[in-house]
């Protein structure tokens, strides 16, 4: 019973994630929703947010599966946090449009 609230979120992580991807949930991803948004690969900033829920979605699991042992969480937790920086990093690098 105690896995059902953080497996609820998860799944819902997962679901935006699969509508942000697939094209349908472009008014949850900030750079697309700014001015200037025309400077960025729209394909490449669907896939970096979805991989940002992805993400999200997998530390609600393992904080969940875990939560008895600090130590691990910890080294969870520095990995993830670093993922999601790289991600970050890339959305406004990699996604950003070359110009010619």
């Amino acid at each position: 019973m105690e896995l059902a609230f953080p497996i609820i979120i998860a799944v819902v992580f997962l679901v935006v994630g699969i509508i942000i991807l697939i094209g349908k949930g472009d008014r949850f991803v900030k750079v697309l929703n700014r001015p200037g948004a025309e400077r960025y690969n729209v394909k490449r900033v669907r896939l970096v947010q979805a991989l940002l829920m992805f993400v999200g979605a997998t530390t609600f699991i393992l904080f969940s599966v875990f939560q008895q042992d600090v130590k691990l969480l910890q080294i969870i937790g520095g990995v993830l946090i670093s993922l999601v920086a790289i991600l970050v990093v890339l959305q406004y690098t990699w996604a950003k449009k070359k110009n010619r």
